[in-house]
């Protein structure tokens, strides 16, 4: 650790990771999250990491979580004391090879990315869901702070394609697909984008049919809602002194624009009604 400067070792695979890989330091190695803080853990420094206890622990083998199997990393099991080694890689002040594990950051660099990885291959698309979950439950939890550290480009949910199978894209612009929402607003949707299989999610049979008993609608109906999923179209105004048409997650200072014509034909005799809905 003293012998070498870090621009020699941020890119060698010498850290330890998952259950059988080495990493890189440059790959954003984070230290495993404490699971469980123990009770009788005594007073002095602690670490600036975060309590993590509901991360799932089929995750930690397949992500880059360094293996304190091969590293011990705390001082006793389930207390946040580090050892001189752990202290060394993640030092206070100067170069850092390990960091400490903060839930924004975890998704942001190692949820995300891993999803990204997998969601394109059909058959992990059980495990995509269950990555997926984490990350929304995680930024549903968050106070508004850590909230805004999130990447939600970055993230991918799935939408229906021509082929059958899905395809994974960033969750801006994607509505909920069949069987979601209620009779009404499903129908204003398929009639507004039903022609455009990119721009809604599968139906919420297809998630039956992949999670089985795993499955609520009411949870997942939260969690595609809470990465940005829209349940109806959009037609805002920010109060700028001009008209001006956009879209975004978390703004109070956004109202409904309710003298705009309706810009689809066929869903005219929705539009009034739905203005009147709250956004």
């Amino acid at each position: 650790m003293t012998r070498f400067d870090f621009a020699d070792i941020q890119d060698q695979c010498i850290l330890p990771v998952g259950s059988n890989a080495l990493a890189a330091a440059s790959d954003r190695v984070f230290f495993r999250p404490l699971m469980s803080i123990a009770q009788d853990e005594p007073e002095g420094k602690l670490t600036s990491e975060e309590s993590i206890d509901d991360l799932d622990e089929s995750l930690l083998n397949d992500l880059a979580f360094l293996d304190e199997e091969c590293v011990q990393v705390r001082l006793q099991a389930g207390q946040r004391p580090l050892t001189d080694l752990a202290r060394k890689l993640s030092p206070e002040q100067g170069v850092v090879l390990v960091r400490n594990p903060r839930r924004s950051e975890i998704i942001n660099e190692v949820l995300v990315p891993y999803l990204g990885r997998i969601c394109v291959n059909p058959k992990d698309t059980s495990r995509a869901l269950t990555v997926l979950a984490q990350i929304a439950d995680w930024i549903h939890n968050m106070k508004p702070g850590p909230r805004e550290l999130v990447h939600f480009k970055d993230i991918r949910v799935p939408v229906t394609s021509e082929s059958n199978q899905w395809n994974w894209v960033s969750p801006s612009g994607v509505y909920f697909g069949d069987g979601w929402l209620g009779h009404d607003i499903n129908d204003l949707i398929t009639t507004a984008y039903g022609e455009d299989s990119n721009e809604r999610l599968p139906s919420m049979g297809k998630f039956q049919d992949i999670l089985g008993d795993h499955f609520r609608n009411d949870i997942w109906l939260n969690r595609f809602s809470t990465l940005g999923v829209l349940d109806a179209p959009r037609l805002i105004r920010a109060n700028t002194g001009r008209r001006i048409y956009l879209k975004a997650n978390y703004n109070n200072r956004l109202s409904i624009e309710d003298t705009q014509n309706c810009p689809i034909p066929q869903a005219v005799d929705y539009w009034k009604p739905y203005l009147l809905d709250d956004i």
